[in-house]
């Protein structure tokens, strides 16, 4: 009878002990399914298993142990992609499967007058509004699955003229590219006016001279005339000569626009160029304060002096003239990182037009006289210092106008000369 119950006991115990050998690996690998369905990370199975288990076992850890790696690659693109996403200088739109929702990276956010939804979904309806409803119409309505276009953005007080691609996604959605073509445009402008500048003033020297001459030779003559007649030939000339005088004037400016020099950048203590400028015109006339608003250090920077000084005095005539009596015209400069910013602001009776992309184009005037080329010049240089031009109005009156020279800053030495 003991024989028998210790042959029992020990049958039941290797059957366990078998039975413990098979399922123990088993529920190891289903417990590390479960897991990672509820949510956790894929975790490899560390529990010895013999024979067919064996290999059950480490077929499931070295499947863990591919995807682990394939999940490796994907985060590493992703991070590469964002990264991509937000230095890019391209705009891009991610748009839903639903049409209903769309994501802009930081280019697209600022292209759309809104930095802060960069890298946000966004509601589509957001993009009805005023500057934008082109390209809200674009993204809503039934379009082709390849969309290519241009269209103009009108945003925070800017004309963003822009390509727009369009692509669909194979999950569902779209993806929008946004080209800001606009510095293109502006650059192709600037080389058509040149040439147009430079035709006109080609075209319209040679006979300025002898019309001139031939005035003149009249006005004499008309010395020996008689009555009426020597008044009407001696004010005829006079108009012609004065005509004449100011169609000289005109192709002057033509040519020094169509002729810019190169920039020749130099180290340029710039509050010292606006020091010298600001006592040159204050008092220049009765009413008239000129002021500069400096900071205490000074403000080194990497820029041409003699065409930096030219554009701003362009600027400061401009300013003198729009104040009509009594006035103020203050100049500044601030360095902002590696970047100058100058300032010309005025009292006077603002900018003519809201359209600020029209006053940089070259011949528009408002005064009636002159060729209308001064801002158009001083949008030549700031342009080949690789800065922008911002100009708007103030309020109740008055206008400001500000130069970005972009990265021209430099550390000034303890006692360093500038160089002007």
């Amino acid at each position: 009878m003991a024989v028998t119950l210790l042959l029992l006991f020990a049958t039941v115990w290797v059957g366990l002990y078998l039975s413990r050998r098979f399922t123990e690996p088993l529920l190891a690998v289903a417990g590390a399914t479960q897991r990672v369905a509820e949510g956790d990370a894929l975790e490899e199975v560390e529990v010895p298993a013999s024979d067919e288990v064996a290999v059950l076992v480490d077929s499931f850890n070295a499947m863990v142990r591919r995807v682990r790696s394939s999940e490796a690659e994907i985060l590493a693109s992703n991070q590469e992609l964002a990264t991509l996403l937000t230095t890019v200088p391209t705009g891009v739109l991610s748009v839903d499967a639903a049409g209903t929702r769309f994501r802009p990276n930081p280019a697209a956010a600022r292209l759309l007058g809104s930095p802060g939804w960069a890298d946000d979904w966004r509601s589509l309806e957001e993009l009805n509004r005023a500057g934008l409803e082109e390209l809200y119409g674009r993204l809503v309505g039934g379009q082709p699955e390849n969309l290519r276009c241009e269209l103009d953005l009108q945003t925070s007080g800017e004309t963003f003229h822009v390509d727009i691609t369009s692509r669909p996604l194979p999950g569902g959605g779209r993806v929008v590219a946004i080209d800001d073509f606009t510095q293109l445009l502006q650059a192709q402008r600037l080389a058509a006016w040149s040439e147009v500048a430079q035709r006109i003033a080609h075209e319209i020297r040679n006979p300025l001279t002898p019309i001139r001459l031939a005035a003149e030779r009249i006005q004499k003559r008309a010395a020996t005339l008689d009555g009426e007649m020597r008044t009407i030939v001696t004010e005829g000339c006079e108009a012609i000569i004065a005509q004449v005088s100011g169609l000289k004037e005109l192709v002057d400016a033509f040519q020094q626009y169509a002729r810019m020099p190169t920039i020749s950048p130099q180290p340029t203590d710039i509050g010292r160029i606006l020091r010298e400028l600001c006592s040159l015109y204050n008092g220049v006339r009765p009413g008239l304060e000129v002021s500069a608003d400096l900071p205490d250090e000074p403000i080194m920077a990497m820029v041409d002096p003699v065409l930096l000084r030219q554009a701003l005095v362009n600027l400061l005539d401009n300013a003198a003239a729009a104040v009509v009596a009594e006035g103020r015209v203050l100049l500044s400069a601030r360095g902002a990182a590696g970047d100058v910013i100058l300032a010309v602001e005025d009292t006077g009776v603002g900018l003519p037009t809201e359209d600020t992309a029209v006053l940089l184009e070259p011949f528009f005037s408002t005064k009636g006289r002159g060729s209308g080329m001064g801002l158009a010049l001083v949008h030549r240089v700031v342009t080949d210092h690789g800065g922008s031009l911002e100009l708007e109005s103030l309020n109740p009156s008055g206008a400001r106008v500000r130069i970005v020279l972009t990265g021209a800053r430099l550390s000034a030495p303890p006692g360093a000369p500038a160089e002007l």
